[in-house]
């Protein structure tokens, strides 16, 4: 052990040359580093602020689209309390779709307008251009300003802020957007400004057309047997008892280019309607007479109510006699006893052919 420590104390120890600069290097290199990862956390934390801001411009401008009352809608979560959200109002898009712009069919006046010109050039439509799909444009507005969580004296204020506009296009096309009361409604008498006698101009099998129309509204207006059409959207039991009418005429739900499916698509479940009519009108009195009479027997006013019962009786024996509806009504039994007081149903009218 001697010899071994002896020697080992005869041995000089030698360094490395670079020994002890590393915690040096550390102490040089640790602000850049710190400095680095502060514009790091500063810039994660603003893209994420950006996102939001354009999410609550987003909603802010689809919280007015199709009539929406968005600005009752809550903001989103984490939205600070001093920052703005509105939807303010857009302006056209510059540039059309290119490839909207690409089809012909679609660059025809009477789908983007202004005006339709006829083929003799006796006669120019304005066009609305309701089709247009640069219009009607919705734009949000989201402004907020957040402080810098590091490094506040990079900036003046020590805060970043984003004010951003989101644009949506509306779909407006809806027809109570649009300004109709119905989805039957005819869009060309408010897509084009002509009046009928012009339709002659335009093309002559349209003038005869619309004669033709005329002179059908005119033979219904004046059919002397027309007030027995009015069961069909305006019997006066009906709107006495329920008070409204029921509007019994088939329609046509649907459009479509094609014969064969304007045939097997619209025409047949037309015709269906209509023979199931008299079955469909039948059970709709039925039930009200078998009601009324009940509710004016409960009412001790039995005697209002014997006009009636012919009539249920009658479409009773319809019933038994036509098979084709597949119901049967039954008799007509003593009404049970009303708990409490009941509302009694108001008296029948005479019956005339008088709507009012």
């Amino acid at each position: 052990m001697k010899t071994a420590h002896r020697r080992w104390q005869g041995c000089p120890l030698r360094l490395h040359p670079r020994a002890g600069l590393a915690p040096l290097e550390l102490t040089l290199v640790l602000p850049t580093l710190m400095c680095m990862l502060a514009l790091m956390i500063n810039f994660g934390v603003a893209g994420a602020w950006k996102v939001r801001t354009q999410v609550a411009a987003r909603y802010a401008g689809w919280g007015s689209v199709a009539a929406r009352t968005g600005s009752f809608n809550p903001p989103p979560d984490n939205w600070p309390a001093n920052a703005t959200r509105e939807a303010v109002s857009g302006s056209n898009l510059p540039v059309v779709d290119q490839l909207w712009n690409s089809q012909a069919d679609l660059l025809a006046p009477a789908v983007r307008g202004p005006v339709l010109s006829s083929p003799h050039q006796t006669v120019v439509v304005p066009v609305e251009g309701r089709l247009e799909m640069d219009e009607e444009v919705h734009r949000g507005h989201a402004q907020v300003q957040r402080p810098l969580p590091l490094l506040r004296g990079a900036t003046r204020d020590g805060q970043f802020g984003f004010n951003l506009n989101e644009d949506l296009m509306d779909n407006c096309w809806q027809f109570f957007d649009l300004g109709f009361q119905h989805n039957e409604d005819m869009r060309a008498l408010d897509w084009y400004a002509i009046e009928h006698h012009e339709l002659a101009l335009l093309d002559p099998t349209l003038g005869g057309s619309y004669q033709r129309v005329q002179r059908a509204s005119r033979a219904l207006r004046e059919n002397p047997r027309k007030c027995e059409l009015y069961v069909l959207d305006r019997d006066h039991e009906l709107a006495r008892y329920y008070g409204r009418a029921d509007d019994f005429y088939p329609r046509i739900h649907g459009c479509s280019m094609d014969v064969e499916d304007v045939s097997m698509r619209l025409v047949r479940p037309l015709l269906t309607q209509i023979d199931a009519l008299p079955c469909t009108i039948g059970r709709r009195f039925s039930n009200m007479y078998r009601d009324w009479i009940c509710g004016l027997e409960v009412c001790h006013r039995g005697d209002a109510a014997a006009p009636m019962i012919p009539k249920y009786e009658g479409l009773r024996r319809m019933f038994d006699s036509v098979t084709v509806c597949g119901i049967r009504l039954p008799r007509l039994m003593p009404c049970p006893a009303c708990p409490g007081q009941c509302p009694c149903p108001p008296i029948p009218g005479p019956d005339n052919c008088d709507p009012q």
